[in-house]
């Protein structure tokens, strides 16, 4: 209710309207205000004179010399007072009883009221009748409560006296039905909609302390649980046995740290937070890289120089959210130790780590020279599985480094891999038993000298490609490790120094050196043909 200095209204009337674009009002806190045209307002013949629901005006406002006041009282859809309040930044006692919901009915017993207590105290005297507009007159709500539905959702059974006892006395007018009661919730209990709403108020004065404990009926055994439950179980076995620590950084992160990971045509596909908190958490991240090495660069600064962190988490551009772990180096790869000579972890070491995390979730995967815009050309390489490329992994630029908040020396190395994309690519994980080899392997070393820009994968490939089509009167090849590479005097400039071991071994009999040399042989010849490789 609202109560108006009748001589101050511009017009013996009051009108419900919505404001007028750029209408202004100052309430009585004060404040002049600018409404916007979806703002009720209680006016009068030529201005807004009280924001309905919310704040009178100050133009209207009953004061000493007041000698006639005009009485208003009316009910408002609980959804308009609070977008209202809210646009205004106008929080009152008002405003939060309309909010949350009053009764349609109450208006002109309201206005008797106060107009009867003003009489009886002798502040002032009745001038005309109540006028009401009410053109769609609302009543009690009919609500049918089934006594079947009442004691599934209860869980026990409420004897219908204590029923029709509780209902009662919260002032509803009960009626029994065949299946339960009708019920006529009246208009002051707002929050009565629905069957369940009953169902809730007799529990709730029955007692849910009688409720007896039980356990609900299995009706259908339990989902199984997510496989990513136990991928990502796995995933952190696999690095916390590689020496890792988990870390854990926000998903809403700094566009400027963002932008320093993804190459500039990539941007199109970030996602920005529409109401960011501060300038810090204004974008979702697109990849786990910017936490982790904002994480490396807080260790460096607090004195940790070895520090090796790994994150699993979800990464999010304008396609969707991707699950993904990432990992970040720097410092040593071992302790200090005197029998082993101290250095720092290079790009073979977080290769080999993310090979062995490939190989733990079953994904064969190779590494493809790459140009990435943060990353060391030429310590760089995509991660790929068949035809798919599933992550990355090199040495951060100095200029990221520093950037970020650690020293420019600092040799971070950083992988990622797309775990979503890596489960549909994992092979089943069947345990496949064999007897062990009865007959010896034949080992032999070779040394080549091929181009210094030739990955070694490439290498790797073409000998055992050779060796497959070499078929089966060839000895059969069994392994291929690198354990040298050189470069320096006797080797040419823009050349490299390879040094492979090659194994073979036959399941049904001991290979002759004939069946040796002939593979060996071959596998030579495929190299030079292809690699235009030179025996040392």
């Amino acid at each position: 209710m609202h109560a108006f200095d009748l001589a101050r209204l511009g017009g013996a009337a009051l009108k419900i309207r919505r404001a007028r674009p750029g209408e202004t009002l100052t309430t009585l806190d004060g404040i002049a205000r600018t409404l916007d045209p979806d703002m009720l307002v209680i006016a009068d013949e030529k201005r807004a004179q009280a924001v309905a629901g919310v704040m009178g005006g100050a133009d209207s406002e009953v004061s000493a010399s007041t000698r006639a006041v005009a009485f208003e009282s009316a009910y408002f859809k609980p959804a308009s007072v609070r977008r209202t309040s809210k646009k205004l930044g106008l929080k009152t006692e008002a405003s939060t009883r309309f909010e949350r919901g009053t009764d349609i009915n109450a208006p002109v017993i309201a206005l008797q009221r106060a107009v009867a207590l003003m009489a009886q105290i002798g502040a002032g005297r009745v001038s005309g009748p109540a006028i009401d507009r009410y053109p769609a007159p609302r009543g009690s709500k009919p609500l049918r409560l089934r006594r079947e539905r009442l004691a599934m959702l209860l869980g026990m059974t409420v004897p219908d006296r204590e029923v029709d006892r509780i209902l009662v006395s919260l002032g509803l007018t009960v009626t029994p039905a065949p299946e339960g009661w009708d019920v006529l919730a009246p208009t002051f209990r707002v929050d009565l909609l629905r069957e369940v709403d009953l169902i809730e108020e007799v529990g709730r004065h029955y007692g849910f302390d009688r409720l007896e404990p039980s356990f609900p009926p299995m009706a259908a055994s339990a989902a199984p649980p997510d496989a990513r439950l136990g991928r990502d179980r796995l995933v952190r076995r696999t690095l916390a046995a590689a020496g890792f620590s988990e870390a854990i950084t926000f998903a809403i992160t700094d566009s400027a740290a963002v932008s320093a990971f993804v190459a500039e045509h990539a941007s199109a596909a970030l996602v920005a937070v529409a109401n960011p908190l501060s300038a810090k958490f204004d974008m979702l991240r697109p990849t786990l890289l910017p936490g982790l090495v904002d994480a490396v660069a807080h260790n460096r600064r607090h004195g940790r120089r070895d520090v090796a962190l790994f994150e699993l988490g979800a990464t999010f551009t304008v396609e969707g959210e991707r699950h993904a772990v990432a990992l970040a180096w720097t410092g040593s790869p071992i302790p200090e130790h005197w029998s082993t000579p101290a250095r720092e972890v290079d790009f073979f070491d977080v290769k080999g780590v993310v090979e062995q995390l490939c190989q733990a979730i079953g994904v064969d995967a190779r590494l493809e020279r790459i140009r990435q815009v943060f990353l060391v050309d030429g310590q760089s390489a995509a991660v790929i599985a068949g035809d798919r490329r599933i992550g990355m992994v090199g040495q951060v630029t100095p200029d990221v480094v520093e950037r970020r908040g650690a020293p420019r020396a600092d040799k971070i190395y950083v992988a990622e891999l797309d775990l979503d994309a890596m489960a549909g690519l994992a092979r089943p994980h069947d345990v496949l038993v064999r007897a062990l080899p009865r007959y010896p392997t034949v080992v032999r070393d070779l040394s080549i000298v091929v181009s210094a820009t030739l990955p070694a994968e490439i290498i790797r490939g073409t000998i055992h490609a050779t060796a497959d089509a070499a078929g089966a009167d060839a000895a059969p090849l069994v392994s291929v490790a690198f354990f040298d590479r050189y470069q320096g005097k006797g080797v040419a400039d823009g050349s490299v120094s390879l040094s492979v071991r090659l194994t073979f071994q036959a399941p049904d009999r001991t290979l002759t050196d004939v069946e040796v040399q002939r593979a060996f042989d071959t596998i030579l010849a495929a190299l030079v043909r292809e690699h235009a490789a030179v025996q040392r």
